[in-house]
């Protein structure tokens, strides 16, 4: 998205996002902290689910569906914020074994369940209409970003998509996907990916889908790359999702470190604070940035799958 676009958004969104101006680690423990909330989350039977206060306030807008209480708490029940040793059924109310230990400091993750179909997903990411970054600096040797993640098989074992969305120069969108190659079930894993060596899948909206495998360097060298990479094209999304064909698996997050998010700081997932800021506060917030983000977000379209 070009930074001409979307003045009023970038007006409204610094009061919600802290990532860009926060030194030190930051602490993501509730949906809307540090600028992280729900996003392409759907149910079982493939339903958009948008919240009114976990989804992030641009994604009445951006999917087309109002949002609503009850989407809040079938969110609530796919994303989880929760700290070590903590006994939380899955998102189809089965029983699951208390969650790990090892977490960063001990303070927690966040969960996302896969649900019990193949149409499910969940999926929470940061999302700034205003832009995140050029996305030139995505195919930078410089360009970095390593997290940690434990699979457990509830009954299937899956791992999460690290996401990174781009508008192009034709304002279009482009998603790259990463996933690790290899990891284990029932461990903690840490990943690291570059622009050089981790092979992401790219994903073009409105177009065909998925057009294959190759690390940022590679499509930044391919057709794709003045469109992507070019001047003008900005980053505007970094997630975590499980699902979309990935049925009755759970995974959880612990922390993510990158150098086009928080100032290259850690991103902590954390379970949530003792007193949490309570949900009518976010909720005004939300409201306050959705209008200005509904005003000024006609260029994003939705990525299909």
């Amino acid at each position: 998205m070009k930074r001409n676009i979307l003045v009023l958004a970038a007006a409204v969104t610094v009061g919600l996002v802290s990532s860009a101006a926060s030194a030190g680690t930051l602490v993501v423990n509730d949906f809307g902290a540090g600028g992280w909330y729900s996003w392409d989350t759907r149910n079982t039977s493939g339903t958009q689910l948008v919240g009114t206060t976990d989804t992030n306030p641009y994604g009445a807008a951006y999917f087309g569906v109002p949002a609503s209480g009850a989407s809040d708490t079938a969110i609530s029940k796919q994303i989880v914020f929760m700290g070590e040793g903590q006994t939380v059924n899955d998102a189809a109310g089965n029983a699951l074994p208390a969650s790990p230990t090892g977490s960063l400091n001990g303070k927690g993750y966040v969960r996302l369940d896969g649900t019990s179909t193949n149409s499910g997903k969940s999926d929470i990411s940061y999302v700034n209409t205003a832009g995140i970054t050029a996305a030139s600096n995505l195919n930078s040797n410089s360009f970095t970003a390593s997290y940690s993640f434990y699979t457990a098989p509830d009954p299937t074992s899956r791992e999460p998509g690290l996401n990174i969305s781009v508008i192009g120069t034709d304002s279009n969108q482009y998603t790259f996907s990463y996933v690790a190659p290899t990891y284990l079930d029932n461990a903690w894993y840490t990943e690291t990916v570059d622009n050089s060596t981790a092979q992401f899948a790219l994903y073009i909206s409105g177009g065909p889908g998925n057009v294959g495998s190759n690390t940022l360097a590679g499509w930044a060298a391919s057709a794709y790359g003045p469109t992507i990479f070019g001047a003008g094209a900005e980053v505007w999304r970094v997630g975590f999702n499980i699902g979309s064909g990935q049925r009755q698996a759970v995974t959880y997050i612990d922390d993510l470190q990158s150098n086009i998010l928080n100032g290259g700081d850690v991103i902590d997932f954390q379970a949530p604070a003792a007193v949490p800021l309570p949900k009518s506060a976010w909720g005004g917030l939300a409201l306050i940035g959705g209008l200005g983000l509904v005003a000024g977000s006609k260029r994003l379209r939705r990525q299909p799958a």
